[in-house]
């Protein structure tokens, strides 16, 4: 679940990078964000800084808006073939463990096969959940320092995984792109 943790952070604080202007709180972001252990994710979401969110739906603890997150889905394949296939043998976490242990780029395939489930996840409905997590990270951990996120957004994340992990198995088919042909 650390894994998890700090790849969904990750993720998500990337995502929101493209959220522009917080006019919850009248300042500008800043667009500084610190990848935790494990980062992964396509930082290539971009999004103006100048720009506001119109689509707010859900209202945070502070009166705020917080507007759901749509994440992208990773676009380039970092993890060999061969760790596809020694995947689909496994029946249980330590031969997956193993699987990605072996490939040559570990942490990178971890974080696109999270990043995957994620972004699809946040089509799947979790996208307010992702939304509520991020504001409350940019309100109280804006480093984004997954200690901090862990204490001060535990509701927000456990609301957030509890999600998410609800259509893990509705999305596993998004991981292949994260694949290189055999």
């Amino acid at each position: 679940m650390k894994l998890f943790t700090s790849l969904a952070l990750t993720a998500l604080l990337l995502g929101a990078a493209a959220c522009g202007d917080d006019s919850r709180r009248g300042t500008t972001d800043t667009g500084t964000i610190t990848l935790m252990d494990g980062g992964g994710g396509d930082s290539s979401a971009g999004g103006d800084s100048s720009t506001t969110r119109p689509d707010a739906t859900t209202t945070d603890g502070g009166g705020g808006t917080c507007p759901p997150q749509m994440l992208p889905p990773p676009d380039m394949a970092v993890c060999a073939g061969s760790t596809l296939t020694c995947l689909m043998e496994c029946a249980d976490e330590p031969c997956v463990t193993a699987c990605f242990d072996a490939d040559p780029n570990t942490d990178a395939c971890i974080a696109c096969t999270n990043d995957a489930i994620i972004a699809c996840a946040t089509t799947m409905g979790c996208d307010d959940e992702a939304g509520q997590l991020v504001c409350c990270t940019m309100d109280n951990c804006p480093t984004g320092e997954a200690s901090c996120v862990q204490s001060m957004c535990s509701g927000e994340l456990m609301t957030f995984e509890t999600c998410v992990n609800g259509v893990a198995m509705s999305c596993i088919s998004s991981v292949g792109v994260c694949f290189m042909s055999s």
